[in-house]
């Protein structure tokens, strides 16, 4: 069997370090990413292990890269994301209510209370809904299905962040969460994908108002655009910002990912 080279593993490590570094700022739609000199400076590593990474990144669709302009974020169309969720969250559901422990168990109870806590604080709410769903995910056992939907359920934080600007749709939330995980206590399994699915369509329902007509957005490992409605509050914009607009996008400013 013939070995993986050293600078494939550093390619990978690299890839996942700028995944890293675009989850710590918040992005708009079509953001430009920082050219090859900038990320080998600011990752210490050199420009050919970068491009190396961003083309991974490319490949599996994460980046796009525009010859003679540079590299930027794919957009990625949210209804799409439910339509996998749909299909794969009710079997996970499922599957956690034949396979769950005490401690899975735990972890979920521990979980609906945090959720009853934070009803009014959408931050911690909308982290604790996160953190729900990835206990329902490590409930099955599934390594497959755990990485699958860890990517999943980052990718729709922009449809909670619309959702829970709303107290009442947070109250509802809770009470469907409450029932998927009761039926996976009571080892329900028909209940707790019925439950599942039940939820995810009322999220994609009232999320689809505040998407409008515009579906397609700027997502990678969880990160919402800036402009997501967020309880009324304000957008929290970064400093270093990049008015050029990337070739094929709307017309939105992007930021460039810089080092701080």
């Amino acid at each position: 069997m013939v070995q993986q080279s050293e600078p494939a593993y550093v390619a990978d490590a690299v890839a996942d370090r700028i995944r890293v570094l675009v989850e710590r700022r918040g992005l708009q739609p079509g953001a430009r990413l920082p050219a090859e000199r900038e990320l080998s400076n600011l990752l210490g590593v050199s420009r050919p292990t970068v491009r190396e990474a961003l083309s991974r990144l490319s490949e599996e669709g994460t980046m796009v890269t525009r010859r003679g302009s540079g590299t930027y974020l794919a957009p990625l169309n949210l209804r799409h994301v439910f339509e996998v969720r749909l299909q794969l969250e009710p079997f996970a559901a499922s599957l956690a209510a034949q396979t769950r422990t005490p401690q899975d168990l735990g972890r979920l109870s521990e979980l609906i209370a945090d959720l009853e806590k934070t009803l009014d604080d959408v931050d911690r709410f909308v982290a604790s809904d996160l953190a729900f769903h990835a206990a329902v995910a490590q409930a099955t056992g599934n390594t497959v299905l755990i990485d699958v939907l860890e990517r999943l359920t980052g990718l729709g934080r922009i449809t909670r962040d619309i959702t829970a600007a709303d107290r009442r749709v947070r109250a509802e939330t809770l009470r469907q969460l409450r029932r998927i995980s009761g039926a996976i206590r009571k080892r329900d399994a028909v209940t707790a994908s019925t439950a599942m699915r039940s939820h995810l369509e009322h999220v994609l329902a009232v999320s689809g108002s505040g998407l409008g007509d515009r579906p397609e957005l700027t997502v990678i490992n969880g990160i919402q655009p800036p402009h997501s409605p967020r309880s009324g509050r304000g957008t929290t914009r970064h400093p270093s910002t990049d008015t050029r607009s990337a070739p094929g996008t709307h017309d939105r400013t992007n930021e460039t990912i810089r080092g701080r």
